[in-house]
């Protein structure tokens, strides 16, 4: 079974599956809507989901199941591909995300133990979320192999979102801490800042030296660089946001995992061993490290904030006094001046309100002096602006900052934070990849792996009966079936040549299954494909096979694989080296009465003995056998006699036995009539003196031995006593051409229906009749027919269409039994330039 969520709950898209009455697929779609106000059970408690739980923004989340035998099973969760196994070509934010209330999950359950504690808000977001398990033939199989376990699983970001006033107070701290920062910027300056240089510097001795004040205004951007925008830790396990108060810890970045949407060695919470804990006693130490190192990221910031804000440090300057005579009043304001601008000496132009007999000239003059102020006066500015971002300068208020954020900010977060980890702690067991796994025991004693159950993501409630699962899925199988089936496999003969029959038997197979029969050659090669045979009540079963003559020699393999369990058992099969031996007599007739001829054959056994014998036509031995020698090239002549009380006729066969591979070969013989006996002949008068007899006319000369005129190829023609048949229907294939009783062997292609060999009748005529498979691929076939002697052949095409399923008004036929399965069948198994024809009979379905 599989679902995206572990308990049973309408529209979380659970699918189940069990062999054999709902071997599936089975698949189910995700219903947010269905979810709502369902009750989830923790013991004898049920909540409300909608209570704690918001799976609002998920995707198109679905779950597959199918269980295709005792031993074959699969599940997935979470994004679905094509072929139902689960889908990572989608982007993480197709998947959509789940968000648990971790207080109101407590307060629901009536658990407590975040009560009371320094966080109005604690949310679990979990991203991505899926598993697979499959099991094939008992064993469960591990997609990744990552050390992940057996079956796979896939989850997105996971993060733990946590709302503090305490940390709303800290962003007060800071604005405050902003504030001394600059009454310390404005006590360094005017301690540097000096007076008298720049009123010995504007060289008016008639008017006293100025009053200068220095005013500060950084604390905006000081505040801005540490509470305008979240902060994040080295580490990227913490982030901060002072301006809302929030902390979020990226929990993916507490173990060693990997991202499958970043690439590379990014953090993630993927290729993770069994059961991997992500909150425990060492999760608020790592939590701390991430704070002190934002606090130490703050500290650089508000630095950095005010070195990049000295030029908002200005300098004011004012000469107000009475002037030499009554009625004099001098009045001169210069400034604001910005350290910056004055260290590039950017001065503004003094403002005059000057009055009396003499302080308008005074003011003037000193006007002039103050707008005319040349590098000696920037010289002032700078070394004030100087100072403050020296090393000396920076380390005053570095370390004002330093004290109150690394010292008191990250305190006041850490006792907020830290009774709120030790509460999850003992509240609850977040895991990853969370596995649940069974096993039983075989008839053997053997311990093996019967079931496996993968939550990509699981959350358990300390002290509570139930778990909330995401991404489940889960396989069970009858895995101690495996150890008890002990099949045995026999090849009768092991060693054959091509053209000889042998029997594949099996023996301990599953009862009333299936097996499949493969052939593989010496590099381990598969020969072919597999034929399916099917076992009796007993589990066994018997199968027989022609070598055919083309078969390649060599060592082959023959493992028959029971399918109910996936258990092999193979046997040896050594395919000899084929010889096509024949033989000639001459004379091919002779007399009766007793004669000899000699015999002349080739193509045996090379330095293999052969043994002669002369046959009548019922098969009978007449004479005496005799046994020859073939020599290094295969061939032989040896002279045999011909009995003397063989009656005249030509039904007499010469057979030669090769008796290393028992093949033979003949030639016929005929037995003539003798010439008649004359009697006794009168010689007449003799003469007793030489004649002279002249030259002799030799007459005709005898020319020896003429080779006979070349034989004819014979015409072969073949023929389907339909153009096209339904699948289904039945069949006729003829051959002729071929002599009285020759063996012929047939094949009907694409996929191969190998017919029985058949002898040709007196007209050398040979017919098959078959069933066209009801799966038997829609189109045009071949009908091949091969003498299994000559090996020469001939084929013919016909047509295979679709069965018409619907009657005349369009509605669908009953479905009938049929009988077509007990017809014997031939498969074929590939074997080189050659085949093995394997013989099988399917069971009839009804």
């Amino acid at each position: 079974m599989s679902s995206t969520m572990e308990q049973e709950l309408l529209g979380a898209a659970e699918s189940e599956a069990g062999f054999p009455t709902n071997p599936g697929p089975n698949e189910a779609a995700l219903d947010v809507s269905l979810l709502g106000g369902q009750l989830l059970s923790f013991g004898d408690l049920e909540i409300p989901i909608d209570q704690f739980a918001d799976f609002g923004q998920l995707g198109a989340l679905s779950s597959i199941s199918e269980a295709s035998s005792p031993l074959d099973g699969h599940a997935a969760s979470g994004l679905l591909g094509p072929d139902g196994g689960l889908s990572l070509d989608s982007a993480e934010a197709d998947w959509g995300t789940t968000t648990i209330d971790l207080l109101s999950f407590s307060d629901a359950l009536g658990l407590g133990g975040l009560s009371g504690l320094a966080v109005d808000e604690l949310d679990l977001e979990l991203g991505a979320m899926g598993s697979e398990v499959i099991a094939e033939d008992g064993v469960f199989l591990d997609p990744d192999g990552g050390g992940t376990g057996p079956g796979q699983y896939i989850a997105g970001d996971a993060s733990l979102f946590a709302h503090s006033p305490l940390i709303e107070d800290a962003a007060a701290q800071i604005s405050d801490l902003g504030g001394q920062v600059d009454t310390t910027i404005e006590d360094l300056t005017a301690q540097t800042f000096d007076t008298d240089a720049l009123d010995a510097a504007l060289g008016n001795g008639s008017v006293s030296a100025p009053e200068c004040s220095v005013d500060s205004n950084m604390q905006g951007d000081i505040v801005d660089a540490v509470v305008g925008a979240p902060i994040t830790s080295a580490d990227q396990l913490v982030t901060i946001d002072f301006a809302t108060g929030s902390v979020e810890i990226h929990l993916e970045h507490l173990v060693d995992g990997s991202d499958p949407w970043a690439g590379g060695d990014d953090a993630g919470l993927n290729g993770l061993a069994p059961n991997t804990e992500l909150i425990d006693e060492s999760t608020y130490p790592l939590v701390a490290e991430g704070v002190e190192e934002i606090m130490e990221e703050a500290t650089a910031l508000m630095s950095a904030a005010v070195a990049a804000s000295v030029h908002a440090v200005t300098v004011t300057c004012e000469w107000s006094q009475q002037g030499p005579l009554p009625g004099d009043v001098i009045d001169v304001d210069w400034g604001p001046i910005s350290l910056g601008d004055g260290a590039a000496g950017n001065f503004p132009p003094a403002e005059t309100d000057c009055s009396g007999p003499t302080a308008p000239a005074l003011c003037s003059t000193l006007a002039n002096s103050i707008d005319s102020a040349g590098p000696q006066v920037a010289a002032i500015f700078s070394t004030v602006y100087d100072f403050l971002i020296s090393d000396e300068g920076t380390a005053v208020y570095e370390l004002l900052i330093t004290d109150i954020l690394t010292g008191l900010v990250t305190q006041t977060i850490d006792e907020g934070l830290a009774p709120v980890f030790t509460g999850l702690t003992d509240l609850l067991s977040l895991q990853v990849n969370h596995q649940e796994m069974a096993t039983c025991t075989t008839s053997d004693g053997t311990e093996v792996l019967a079931s496996v159950e993968v939550s990509a993501l699981s959350l358990l409630l300390t002290g509570v009966e139930g778990r909330v699962g995401l991404g489940n899925s889960g396989v069970r199988v009858d895995a101690c079936a495996v150890a008890e089936i002990v099949p045995v496999l026999e090849v009768d003969p092991s060693e054959v040549f091509p053209g000889d029959a042998l029997e594949i038997v099996g023996s301990g197979y599953t009862p009333d299954s299936t097996v499949a029969v493969e052939l593989f050659d010496a590099d381990g090669n598969l020969v072919g494909g597999a034929v399916v045979v099917n076992s009796d009540e007993a589990g066994s079963f018997a199968l027989p096979a022609i070598v055919q003559m083309d078969t390649l020699p060599g060592e082959y393999t023959v493992i028959g694989t029971d399918n109910a369990t996936g258990t092999p058992a193979q046997a040896p099969l050594t395919v000899l080296t084929a010889i096509t031996p024949s033989i000639t007599a001459d004379p091919s007739e002779v007399a009766e009465g007793g004669a000899t001829t000699t015999v002349t054959g080739a193509d045996f056994t090379p330095d293999g003995m052969v043994t002669l014998h002369l046959a009548d036509a019922e098969g009978n031995v007449l004479g005496e056998p005799v046994t020859v020698p073939a020599g290094a090239d295969g061939t032989f002549e040896a002279v045999l006699d011909v009995p003397a009380d063989a009656a005249v006729g030509d039904g007499y066969t010469i057979v030669a036995v090769d008796e290393e591979t028992g093949q033979e070969a003949t030639t016929p013989l005929a037995i003539v009539e003798g010439p008649e006996d004359p009697g006794p002949v009168d010689p007449g008068p003799v003469d007793p003196g030489p004649v002279d007899p002249g030259p002799v006319d030799p007459g005709p000369v005898d020319p020896g031995p003429v080779d006979p005129e070349p034989e004819e190829p014979r015409t072969l023609a073949a023929s389907f006593q339909l153009d096209t048949v339904e699948q289904g229907e039945q069949q006729t294939l003829s051959a002729s051409g071929f002599d009285p009783g020759e063996m012929v062997s047939a094949t009907i292609h694409s996929t191969p229906i190998v017919l029985t060999a058949q002898a040709a009748d007196a007209d050398g005529v040979v017919s098959w009749t078959f069933t066209v498979p009801s799966d038997f691929e829609v189109g045009s076939h071949e009908g091949v027919a091969t003498s299994t002697a000559q090996g020469d052949q001939v084929s013919a095409m016909f047509q295979v269409t679709a069965v018409d399923t619907t009657g005349p008004a369009g509605g669908s036929l009953p479905e009938t039994g049929s009988d077509a399965g007990n017809l014997a069948t031939l498969s074929l198994l590939l074997l080189g330039a050659g085949a093995i024809v394997i013989l099988t009979r399917r069971r009839s379905l009804s």
